[in-house]
């Protein structure tokens, strides 16, 4: 990404945090990230932003349903706030919990 006085370049840990944070605001879902040595996955390649988010379930949520969802809510913060391009987006539901 170029700036105006010089390139910018976003970390793949601030990806990580956006996407965590994103994802943390769909209902029925929490992101793991750097929990139980889970991390959120990034790879960043020809401007096209890659991830996988390991994910906790609550039993009361429609596992498909809630995981589309954080799929498109990560995607479109990650586009709005970084201009970077999402290619795809894999949710590991690591674990279905009472809430």
């Amino acid at each position: 990404m170029d700036g105006l006085i010089g390139k910018v370049k976003i970390s793949n840990d601030a990806l990580a945090s956006i996407a965590e944070v994103a994802a943390n605001e769909i209902k029925g879902a929490t992101a793991i990230n750097r929990i139980f040595g889970r991390n959120i996955k990034v790879n960043v390649e020809a401007g096209e932003v890659n991830l996988e988010i390991p994910v906790i379930v609550y039993n009361e949520a429609v596992v498909p349903r809630v995981c589309r969802a954080v799929q498109e809510r990560v995607k479109s913060v990650i586009e709005s706030t970084t201009g970077l391009k999402v290619g795809e987006i894999k949710i590991i539901v690591s674990e279905v919990t009472v809430r």
